[in-house]
């Protein structure tokens, strides 16, 4: 379980443990409601390095099986949280979904009926805006998301990059990936 299985998609998200695949309209809008879960089962080193989504629930897939058996106030002492309840939403995501995908078959043998697995998995997120943290321990709980300086567009370094690499030309046509005018 130490790596995902890319799924060739892009970012969304695909419906339940059955393995059928929801229509993305209906996933979005699941997700869209107020009770939805995002239960995050990547291992503690990912969040640290990559970030997490806000408000997730965080618990390995290695722990998922044992700690979805937990008694509620052992869930909160463990995970710092309250137990995802069995009748709302719960969104599994991992990196990049493959494990989510076995992660969400565990919660619907655990009694889980209202799966989503975010497509693209936390890589599909992060380009809309995941922020990573500074490091912390299993045991403590997860920082806030720490902000992260947006990189400086400049516009005259760009176009010298593409003509430099040929895709680009000043004075329209050709260059192969379109033109630019100086």
């Amino acid at each position: 379980m130490d790596s995902d299985d890319e799924d060739g998609g892009g970012g969304g998200m695909v419906g339940g443990a059955d393995g059928g695949e929801g229509d993305e309209g209906g996933a979005t809008a699941a997700w869209q409601l107020p009770k939805a879960t995002a239960l995050d089962v990547r291992r503690h080193d990912e969040r640290t390095l990559y970030g997490a989504i806000p408000g997730a629930v965080h618990v390995p897939a290695d722990e998922l099986a044992s700690a979805l058996a937990l008694e509620p106030r052992e869930f909160v002492r463990r995970y710092r949280c309250e137990r995802p309840p069995r009748d709302e939403p719960l969104v599994v995501h991992s990196r990049t979904a493959g494990r989510a995908f076995w992660a969400a078959q565990v919660a619907h043998d655990a009694g889980y009926g209202r799966l989503l697995v975010l497509r693209g998995g936390a890589y599909s997120w992060r380009a809309d805006g995941v922020k990573p943290y500074a490091s912390y321990q299993p045991w403590e709980p997860p920082p806030e998301p720490e902000a992260a300086p947006a990189e400086p567009h400049d516009a005259a370094a760009a176009l010298e990059e593409l003509l430099t690499l040929g895709l680009a030309t000043r004075a329209g046509g050709g260059g192969g990936g379109g033109s630019a005018a100086a």
